[in-house]
């Protein structure tokens, strides 16, 4: 005989479901009912232990979910009139990226430049002008025309990324590629108070030194006299090193080997050269010069996005 009884509820959580679910793992149930003969024919005091045993192994496990939370990628792509990619807060979290341009590079269509081996700029479907805004407002700094410098921004600071490839008409003109918008979190985005942190470290092995980075966020909404208030303040910090290798070489040129009327080289200095190299008389093309060189450097970020909402009423 089977003893306990496990059930499994799915208690929804999830906006907009027009009736509720319930999913039951009934398999032992059914396996207890069957063994319900078995039991009858035992002394009454061994089902009364039975009984009581069955209400000591109950287990009860609810599973909620999260993905009414945050409109997911795949509802903006859906719903939006225009050819739309998104990426979520939850998205973003979950990569290794340092920065906005690390994570846009995971979007279909777009193609990032790298600088000293992080992700500086990008382009959408090969062309590079590009229109940013943050929240759906104009943004950009001296690094570009229409174009936020995507270095400064660190990826914990989003709730999440769109990349317009065919801008609608009720968008801003200015772009020639796409319109990136940036969405940062918002007090009125929980439903109460929230706090969320995190500290990592990265070893750079190349440049032997550990960098670290952390982000903290706190928000909270307040119900007031005047209405209900929310505050909402996120920071977050990267340090992070690097090293550089590089092989460089000057212009390449031919030996210049003729010689005068008389006999001597027009230029003697390629002759001693072509000579070295035992290539007098041959056509010969060499480089000016060449070097090998390593570049250090670090990087700080620091990013903060301060949020007040207010809403006066319900409406």
């Amino acid at each position: 005989m089977m003893r306990g009884r496990h059930s499994l509820r799915l208690i929804p959580l999830l906006a907009g479901l027009p009736l509720p679910l319930a999913l039951i793992w009934s398999a032992p149930a059914m396996a207890q009912t069957a063994g319900a003969a078995a039991t009858a024919q035992k002394p009454a005091d061994a089902t009364a232990a039975g009984a009581t045993g069955d209400q000591g192994d109950l287990e009860e496990i609810v599973v909620t979910g999260v993905r009414a939370s945050l409109k997911s990628a795949e509802a903006i792509k859906r719903d939006a009139p225009e050819i739309v990619d998104s990426i979520v807060a939850e998205d973003i979290g979950k990569l290794p990226d340092r920065n906005v341009a690390e994570a846009l590079q995971r979007v279909a269509g777009i193609q990032i430049q790298r600088n000293y081996g992080e992700g500086s700029s990008v382009a959408i479907r090969g062309l590079t002008q590009v229109r940013t805004e943050l929240n759906g407002r104009d943004i950009f700094t001296a690094g570009g025309v229409d174009l936020l410098n995507l270095e400064d921004v660190p990826a914990e600071l989003l709730a999440g990324i769109d990349v317009y490839k065919n801008p609608s008409a009720e968008q801003v003109e200015g772009q020639l590629s796409g319109v990136i918008n940036f969405r940062t979190r918002k007090p009125f985005d929980f439903s109460g108070f929230k706090f969320a942190g995190g500290v990592t470290g990265n070893y750079y092995d190349l440049a032997e030194k550990t960098g670290p980075s952390g982000s903290v966020l706190v928000s909270d909404r307040w119900n007031t006299g005047i209405g209900e208030i929310g505050v909402l303040a996120d920071v977050a910090y990267q340090k992070d090193y690097f090293r550089d290798d590089q092989i460089t070489t000057e212009p390449f040129y031919t030996l210049n080997q003729s010689r005068n009327p008389d006999g001597s080289f027009v230029n003697p200095s390629d002759a001693a050269t072509a000579a070295a190299l035992g290539r007098t008389g041959q056509l010969t093309t060499i480089t000016h010069g060449g070097g090998l060189n390593k570049n250090y450097g670090n990087r700080q970020r620091f990013g903060t996005d301060v949020a007040l909402q207010w809403k006066p009423s319900d409406t």
